[in-house]
């Protein structure tokens, strides 16, 4: 009977730990599209002054274009990137379409 317990709580430690990163895996979170209180939940070691720093830098540049301009906001440096980079994701950034200057035309 003991032994049957000890086999028991071991593979329900196994299978604890499995979908543990099965759930990660399936549950990144999109950097184009998520809020700042999102962000800051999701994200390892981000705070809410971090997380609206990275939502006002991707509305600066329209959004997105790759993981890797996540370093370039302010407080985001390579490890707390690389630490979070199995959490992300990246959606395509909307275009954003600008009327051309009519005095440019002439």
């Amino acid at each position: 009977m003991l032994r049957w317990n000890f086999y028991k709580t071991i593979l329900v430690s196994i299978a604890l730990i499995f979908s543990t990163y099965l759930y990660a895996g399936d549950h990144q979170l999109d950097i184009n599209k998520a809020s700042a209180a999102q962000l800051a939940e999701h994200l390892s070691g981000v705070g809410a002054k971090k997380a609206d720093a990275i939502v006002a830098y991707r509305d600066e540049l329209g959004g997105f274009s790759s993981l890797e301009q996540l370093k370039d906001v302010n407080g985001i440096g390579a490890a707390l990137f690389a630490k979070n980079l199995d959490r992300i994701t990246l959606s395509e950034s909307a275009v954003v379409l600008e009327k051309p200057d009519p005095a440019s035309s002439q």
